[in-house]
């Protein structure tokens, strides 16, 4: 995250979002027991107010971030036409669709990005072509590859 002021703000809002669901789901736990006696509660006397401050520190500090956040939106639109940062939703994409393990799905990718990258092809997804083409164009199949559906050479 070197491209923000202060990462560390994030990383700790992050923790704490992990830390008050786990003190959540401890408390509901504790309230599911099948006796239904209020003695069972008693684990959750502390808890409460130790969460509660949590989320109220939380609170603030995101409050904070958000008030001083500043968005360079021709510098995003910079870094995502230069780049590939939908990769990992490209990889989640081809896991979805083609019925892979997400590790192939990573991989393809992967080999997908150091194919492109020399070539100057982009991380941007190409505008949808205009034209009678694609006007008639039902859902394709893509052809059959050797080596499987993911072909040769993924080794990374």
């Amino acid at each position: 995250m070197p491209q923000k002021r202060n990462p560390y703000a994030l990383s700790i809002i992050r923790g704490a979002a992990g830390t008050l669901i786990g003190k959540l789901t401890g408390l509901f736990a504790v309230a599911k027991t099948p006796s239904a006696r209020s003695d069972n509660l008693i684990f959750a006397y502390g808890e409460v107010p130790r969460a509660l401050g949590l989320a109220q520190r939380t609170t603030r500090l995101t409050a904070g971030v958000v008030r001083t956040l500043e968005v360079n939106g021709e510098r995003m639109r910079d870094a995502l036409d230069s780049g590939f940062s939908q990769a990992t939703d490209l990889a989640e994409y081809i896991m979805q669709t083609c019925g892979v393990d997400y590790r192939t799905a990573y991989r393809v990718t992967g080999h997908a990005i150091r194919r492109g990258s020399p070539a100057g092809r982009a991380g941007r997804p190409r505008p949808p072509r205009r034209g009678p083409a694609t006007a008639t164009a039902g859902p394709t199949t893509p052809p059959a590859r050797p080596g499987g559906p993911h072909g040769p050479n993924l080794q990374p």
